[in-house]
C-alpha cells in the first residue's frame, strides 16, 4: 500500500518563502504544522492508502486528464482558512485566474470514482495549504492577520503538469515522492 495524491507542483518564489517566514514569526506561540516550501503543491485529489496494483490505472487517468487541458498561469493571493471561526484547521492562500483547475479536479474524481476512490470534498476550492493548525491562542489576532492580507497578490504560478505523488510520513515531516508526471497540453499548439 502507498499513500497517494494527485497534484500540481508549485515553483515557490521568494515572495511565498517570505510569507511563510512572516506567518511563522506571527504565530510562533501557536501550534501550527507549517508546510515546507519544497512540499507546496495544489492538491487535485487525495487518494489515501492505495494498492500498488492500481497505480498503472491511475497513471492512465492522469495521462487522460492532462491531455484534456492546456497549460496556463494562476495567481496566488491573500490568505484564508478552512474550519470554523471557533476551530480553524488550515491556513491557506487562494489561487485565482486558472478556472480550469476545478474542471481538472472534477475530471479526476469522475475517472477515479469507478476505481473505488471517494470524493470527500465535492466543492473544489483551489488553494495552497500553508499550515495545519493544532491550536491558536489568540483567535482574534489570527483572524485579524488573515484579513490584513486581503487579496494581496503573492506570486504567479505556472500550471504545467499533473503529478501522482506518494506521501511518505515521517516524524520530521512528510516526503512527497513523484511516481508519475504528465505535462498539460502546450497552449502554443
Amino acid at each position: 500500500m502507498k499513500r497517494l495524491f494527485i497534484a500540481i507542483p508549485v515553483n515557490v518564489q521568494p515572495a511565498l518563502v517570505q510569507l511563510l517566514s512572516d506567518l511563522q514569526h506571527h504565530f510562533r506561540e501557536d501550534k501550527i504544522n507549517w508546510v515546507s516550501p519544497g512540499n507546496i503543491h495544489i492538491t487535485l485529489q487525495f487518494l489515501g492508502e492505495t494498492q500498488e496494483t492500481i497505480i498503472p490505472r491511475l497513471t492512465q487517468i492522469i495521462e487522460d486528464t492532462a491531455s484534456a487541458f492546456s497549460e496556463g498561469e494562476a495567481t496566488l493571493e491573500g490568505l484564508g482558512y478552512f474550519g470554523s471561526k471557533r476551530d480553524p484547521r488550515v491556513i491557506y492562500s487562494r489561487i485565482q485566474g486558472f478556472e480550469k483547475l476545478s474542471d481538472m479536479a472534477s475530471m479526476l474524481h469522475g475517472l477515479t470514482s469507478p476505481e473505488g476512490f471517494r470524493n470527500d470534498h465535492p466543492e473544489f476550492r483551489a488553494h495552497l495549504t500553508l499550515g495545519r493548525i493544532k491550536h491558536i491562542q489568540n483567535k482574534f489576532r489570527f483572524f485579524e492577520l488573515i484579513q490584513s492580507y486581503g487579496n494581496q497578490p503573492i506570486q504567479t504560478i505556472k500550471i504545467g503538469e499533473v503529478i501522482l505523488y506518494e506521501s511518505i510520513l515521517r516524524p520530521q515531516g512528510p516526503i512527497y515522492k513523484p511516481i508519475f508526471r504528465k505535462a498539460l497540453q502546450d497552449k502554443r499548439g
